[in-house]
């Protein structure tokens, strides 16, 4: 908001300065708009917004001297010349603050995007069922593999329970599947 605010007001104002200077207190903001780091995809989106104008330069401002804070903060500005006029060094850039040194802190970690790393290693391992895809077409493969789960499920179940009869699409379907996931 404060860069277009003032990209506007500027572009308005016939023979104002090349130059625009917006002030923040918040020295994990002007880490962000300073361009340091890679950031999550709010953060990313408001930096870029701000650093496509690049008439804008930034400056820190202690809080104790911001008068924005003083609004926002529900204190009395009815009276107050920081409100009214702002600090008391702003109309003479010789007097500004000097420029604080920006390093990532906590907050603007917080916003950091997050870096993910996947390493995979895979070991090939020789087994009866692959010996038997090797020998055989996947059709009887599959088939085998049906039988094979068939046996190991009668072996652990009651006779009322166990399987029998013809193979069928589900079974071959279920033995694709486990190839595919063993693949």
């Amino acid at each position: 908001m404060t860069v277009n605010l003032g990209v506007n007001v500027r572009n308005a104002i016939d023979g104002v300065s090349p130059t625009l200077h917006c002030w923040r207190d918040s020295t994990v903001a002007l880490f962000w708009i300073s361009g340091s780091g890679e950031h999550r995809q709010f953060v990313a989106n408001r930096v870029l917004k701000i650093n496509q104008h690049s008439i804008v330069t930034w400056h820190h401002v202690p809080a104790e001297e911001n008068p924005a804070d003083l609004g926002s903060r529900g204190a009395d500005v009815t009276n107050s010349e920081l409100w009214k006029k702002g600090p008391p060094w702003l109309v003479e850039p010789e007097e500004w603050p000097p420029n604080v040194t920006l390093g990532p802190s906590a907050e603007s970690r917080a916003e950091a995007k997050v870096a993910r790393e996947v390493l995979a290693t895979t070991v090939s391992q020789a087994d009866e069922f692959s010996e038997l895809l090797k020998r055989s077409s996947l059709w009887n493969t599959l088939l085998v593999c049906v039988l094979v789960h068939r046996f190991t499920f009668n072996c652990r179940h009651q006779k009322s329970k166990r399987m029998h009869g013809p193979i069928t699409t589900e079974e071959i379907e279920r033995q694709k599947l486990w190839w595919v996931k063993k693949v």
